[in-house]
């Protein structure tokens, strides 16, 4: 619905850092914050679809992290919805292969050196810190750029087989 009403672009990760995130475009849409949250998550803090106190930046506590692997493209052309705040949004049709492209999967926490707090707002390929959390049966639910969802073990998430799936092209980019 979020693609339907911007003109079949995909909603960014972090749209206005450090206030809004993926999950506050969606939240109209979906309007329930249970939703952001996995009962299956033993770690679980529930989110809220607003400003996280202890930060003073967006809630990033969600149990769904989106796949920023896409931001780490150097190319232009491949440049996508992992940082759509510095480079644009990506539309569907830019999207080679959306049925083998990850969008979402479960999140662990991060604390990524640069922000000074933890987040799980995100899940990428080329940082362990950021790797989908294997809470369900040693595997991970994972939802893809067409809009469907499976579960996929983590160790296939991890391996080379699976590098396609994290890029909007189907080819991994090195940073």
């Amino acid at each position: 619905m979020y693609s339907a009403d911007y003109d079949e672009s995909i909603v960014g990760t972090w749209c206005g850092y450090p206030q809004t995130i993926w999950a506050h475009l969606l939240y109209p849409y979906i309007k329930n914050e249970q939703i952001f949250n996995c009962p299956s998550d033993k770690y679980a803090i529930q989110w809220t679809n607003g400003i996280n106190p202890d930060t003073g930046a967006a809630d990033r506590r969600m149990a769904f992290g989106y796949n920023t692997s896409y931001g780490w493209d150097r190319v232009p052309e491949h440049q996508g919805p992992g940082r759509a705040w510095s480079y644009g949004l990506r539309k569907i049709a830019g999207i080679r292969a959306p049925a083998e492209c990850i969008w979402m999967a479960d999140s662990r926490f991060y604390h990524p050196s640069t922000y000074g707090y933890t987040i799980r707002d995100t899940v990428q390929i080329h940082n362990s810190g950021a790797w989908p959390n294997p809470r369900h049966n040693e595997g991970c639910n994972v939802s893809f750029m067409d809009g469907h969802a499976k579960w996929l073990s983590f160790s296939y998430l991890r391996s080379a087989d699976a590098n396609h799936h994290w890029y909007v092209d189907n080819k991994p980019h090195l940073p």
